[in-house]
């Protein structure tokens, strides 16, 4: 049985918390703010902490930095699931976290793990994340994990292997990892290996010297130094060149590289990361990729699941894009419609992340009206063929859920605990008002087509407060 310490300021989810945490045979401890769970976890170290992130009197982030370093892991909880407070509570010592609302069945397995890891705790680490970091966008489970990934591997100077289609946002990881570094005041260097002929990779990766070759005229750093102290990645490292694959190797286990007609070894201080779309396990077995190069590569890898298997992320990557253009003045204020967001969700991307920032920007240069909706995503996207043809292709539940999303998220936001009542009310009203105006205002015939008896229809009627002789009187106007 262990003793958990849960610091929250919401009392229905301390209640609910604490219920679970005794259900699997432990003790519960709660606290409503910084200085109570501070006073708590002081009276009596507990095994495990469950810690809110947003209290009302401080951040819970903050109080994590404070703790000493021990044997107690910490749960952070947060409604807020940026990559930001991902990132920064791994970096300060959170065994893992939670995305409010979760399912308590992951919450108990998520306590089980903890406790078991709690013997095996490493010490806090400074996060001192940068303000003004990438903007990786998605809250979605896959992009969770990612975030957890980044904020384990970022304070290590270990090798990285991000791997992912292409589109993804790749770079975006190697610079969230760069940027929530120690080496974050230093040079990050970005080298698309593929985009440069192989006969030059190595005198750009590794600098020469006068002379070295026809037309150096003067000595260059190359890639490498430029990056010294700081981090370098090296995109699409699965095309590079089996010979110059050897010399990189090389690189990684001697830190020090020799410039293009230089004698001398200069030693260099980087973070080397990777990224590929290539599976490169695959290239090593069909012999296009060094076999001991990939394992000095893989020593943490970040795999990025494509837009088509993250489609929760579809409208906040839109929204942000768009808000992007109207930030930079480019477009006046514009949104997107329900309609249009549903059109997005269906849709493959092959091209992922990348393909639609630029189909966000391409409609929102050519339509112009203030709303983005279905029509003219067609219209201007070029992407998404007959709008006729993807309305008849989208199921109803698909309308439902467009149009739900929204609403269930801002009521979660504003704590509101009345969603079904409100929704299911507000659809008997509009399919009572349909029937009707169908019907010419005929209970009987409104009845058959709604599929309840005439007992329920005038019921429902009284409840909504729904005449159904104004649908006979404008029926006959018509």
């Amino acid at each position: 049985m262990a003793d958990i310490l849960i610091v929250d300021d919401d009392p229905s989810l301390q209640r609910v918390l604490a219920a679970a945490v005794r259900d699997a045979g432990h003790t519960a401890r709660v606290a409503g703010s910084v200085a109570e769970g501070e006073t708590e976890y002081a009276r009596a170290t507990p095994d495990l902490l469950l810690l809110d992130l947003n209290l009302p009197d401080g951040s819970g982030l903050d109080w994590l930095d404070r703790l000493e370093p021990t044997a107690t892991p910490v749960i952070v909880i947060t409604a807020q699931n940026t990559v930001d407070n991902a990132i920064r509570a791994i970096q300060s010592g959170a065994f893992d976290y939670l995305t409010k609302p979760f399912d308590l069945d992951d919450f108990d397995r998520l306590i089980d793990a903890a406790l078991k890891s709690r013997e095996e705790v490493e010490p806090h680490q400074q996060s001192g994340a940068a303000d003004a970091g990438p903007r990786l966008i998605g809250t979605s489970r896959q992009m969770q994990e990612v975030y957890k990934t980044i904020g384990r591997a970022a304070g290590s100077d270990a090798t990285v292997l991000i791997t992912g289609e292409s589109g993804t946002g790749k770079e975006l990881v190697a610079r969230a990892l760069h940027e929530f570094s120690p080496r974050r005041s230093q040079p990050f260097v970005a080298v698309n290996t593929a985009a440069i002929p192989a006969d030059l990779l190595e005198a750009e990766l590794f600098g020469y010297e006068r002379g070295a070759f026809t037309g150096a005229t003067s000595a260059s750093p190359g890639k490498f130094r430029e990056a010294d102290g700081g981090t370098i990645l090296l995109d699409e490292i699965g095309d590079m060149p089996l010979a110059l694959q050897g010399k990189l190797l090389r690189v990684l286990q001697e830190r020090e590289i020799t410039p293009l007609g230089g004698r001398q070894a200069v030693r260099i201080d980087v973070r080397v990361i990777a990224a590929t779309q290539v599976r490169l396990e695959e290239a090593v077995a069909s012999g296009a990729f060094r076999a001991d190069l990939f394992y000095r590569l893989n020593i943490v890898q970040i795999d990025l699941p494509p837009l088509r298997e993250r489609i929760d992320d579809i409208p906040e990557l839109a929204e942000h894009f768009l808000a992007q253009m109207v930030n930079r003045a480019e477009i006046p204020p514009k949104s997107i419609a329900e309609d249009a967001l549903i059109l997005l969700r269906q849709y493959p991307w092959p091209g992922n992340v990348r393909q639609l920032e630029n189909v966000i920007r391409r409609v929102a240069l050519l339509s112009p009206g203030r709303i983005i909706d279905a029509a003219a995503l067609a219209r201007h996207s070029g992407e998404f063929g007959d709008i006729d043809t993807l309305a008849a292709t989208t199921s109803f539940a698909d309308h439902i859920d467009g149009f739900l999303r929204t609403y269930v998220s801002a009521m979660h936001d504003s704590g509101d605990g009345h969603v079904w009542g409100e929704v299911m009310a507000t659809v008997e009203d509009v399919l009572l008002r349909l029937a009707l105006e169908q019907t010419a205002g005929n209970q009987v015939r409104a009845a058959t087509l709604l599929g309840i008896n005439r007992n329920t229809i005038r019921k429902k009627l009284e409840e909504h407060g729904i005449d159904p002789r104004e649908y006979r009187s404008s029926a006959q106007r018509k």
